[in-house]
């Protein structure tokens, strides 16, 4: 099993992008580098690990928990790829060749060719306004409209037609924050 920290770090300078899609993206770059540009040894099997617990590092891959700075050879040989690793730019994410634990069951084989599909971005759902509020402020403002309405008809009637029988009656208005209130008081006989 050769050193391939070269492959890692020529790798990373071509491309390497914060994110968890970034980082396995890199893993997968460079399982294809190693398996295609090792001579010694053609063919060289290597692949992603799997994570059992999770953590910072962790994606899926094919439905697989996987670390996305730890590579795998299938006689359980884990390679640490990535030192102080994480999907934020405030990871160094260090390009590095460091053996580590013999895990056999940690193996999970990357065959074909690799093509990550584009991410899904589903954009957050969107609560709509309280109708309540909206509908009694609808309400009350038609209600209004037809009482100004009203009132025009009656003034320009009694502007068109005046009738001296017609007692005024006598306005008085309370004042409120935005509205003004009128109220009719009916002429004394």
């Amino acid at each position: 099993m050769r050193n391939h920290a070269d492959i890692v770090a020529r790798v990373k300078a071509d491309r390497f992008e914060h994110g968890l899609d970034g980082m396995l993206d890199f893993c997968l770059r460079v399982i294809a580098a190693v398996k295609k540009g090792n001579k010694e040894t053609p063919g060289e099997l290597i692949g992603l690990r799997t994570s059992i617990a999770g953590g910072e590092s962790t994606t899926t891959y094919h439905g697989v928990l996987v670390r996305t700075n730890r590579l795998c050879y299938p006689d359980g040989q884990v390679v640490k790829i990535l030192g102080d690793s994480g999907p934020t730019e405030a990871s160094a994410n260090t390009p590095q060749w460091n053996l580590g634990e013999v895990d056999p069951s940690a193996y999970v084989a990357v065959d074909g060719p690799i093509v990550l599909p584009p991410p899904v971005i589903d954009p957050p759902p969107v609560d709509p306004p309280p109708m309540t509020e909206y509908v009694s402020l609808l309400a009350a403002v038609d209600a209004l409209r037809r009482e100004v309405v009203t009132m025009k008809l009656a003034v320009q009637l009694l502007v068109e037609r005046p009738d001296p029988r017609i007692a005024f009656p006598t306005y008085t208005t309370n004042k409120l924050p935005y509205f003004g209130v009128v109220t009719l008081t009916p002429p004394k006989p």
